[in-house]
């Protein structure tokens, strides 16, 4: 937990040292650390929502085609196996 405000300051230096330094090393050092982070959480994070939309794709597209099939097997559905049945009635 942070107590003082001289704590943020140095918390402060220290995550932006290299580029507050001001010497071109250090900002190109920055620069390349920065585009880095960017790229390897693109390149972890792309694939993963790829994934998942096809797995939500997929997903959508077993339900529908289930629904189909119960509609299908319900009464007087075209899975139903009773339309040509005859019913006699008995007096």
């Amino acid at each position: 937990m942070i107590e003082s405000q001289e704590q943020v300051i140095r918390i402060r230096r220290f995550i932006a040292g290299p580029a507050a330094s001001g010497t071109l090393a250090g900002r190109i050092l920055s620069f390349i650390l920065a585009l880095a982070i960017i790229v390897l959480v693109l390149v972890l994070i792309v694939p993963i929502l790829v994934l998942a939309l096809l797995a939500g794709l997929a997903f959508v597209l077993v339900g529908a085609v289930r629904s189909l099939f119960a509609k299908a097997r319900a009464d007087n559905g075209l899975l139903d196996g009773r339309r040509n049945v005859r019913v006699i009635k008995r007096d």
